[in-house]
């Protein structure tokens, strides 16, 4: 992860929040890297089978569609939302957002034959199901959940204005 920042802002919390995830019946397994820094750019890097998928594919989807739920989850349960409607986009959850998503499975089906797009639902499923509850499993009140919540909140900011207490 100090890579791919090495060009973006100061990271906002030191430490990557990581996890893996391994469904034996399937046979597909998750890893996946997070971490949020004071620029307003996003950078999504997703592998399947070790094989980097630049068009994204059906994992990338999958974590696209539940980490924005999964914030909207924890920042409703922590009262970190100003409104009972309001909620963090997608856009806000990207905001300053570098990841790495990481599937392995038995079977890859890619489109096309640059194999930059993976084509595999189940994978797209399982990748959602772990993203989504990954915050439940992270531990109460962390600040580093609780920051990226606050500054999906607010408009963006510069990056000399965002610091979060670690």
């Amino acid at each position: 992860m100090s890579h791919l920042n090495s060009r973006k802002g100061e990271p906002i919390h030191p430490t990557v929040i990581a996890f893996v995830a391994a469904d034996e019946d399937s046979a597909i397994s998750v890893e996946i890297a997070l971490q949020w820094d004071t620029s307003d750019s996003e950078s999504v890097h997703s592998f399947a089978n070790s094989i980097r998928t630049h068009e994204g594919g059906t994992h990338e989807t999958g974590f696209w569609t539940a980490l924005p739920k999964a914030f909207n989850a924890y920042a409703r349960q922590e009262h970190l939302l100003p409104g009972a409607d309001d909620g963090l986009t997608r856009d806000a959850v990207g905001r300053g957002l570098t990841a790495v998503v990481s599937v392995k499975l038995d079977d890859p089906c890619f489109e096309g034959a640059t194999r930059t797009r993976l084509d595999s639902t189940p994978t797209g499923t399982y990748v959602q199901e772990v993203v989504h509850e990954h915050p439940a499993r992270h531990p109460p009140r962390s600040p580093r959940v609780r920051c990226v919540c606050r500054r999906g909140c607010g408009p963006p900011r510069s990056a000399g204005t965002m610091r979060c207490a670690r």
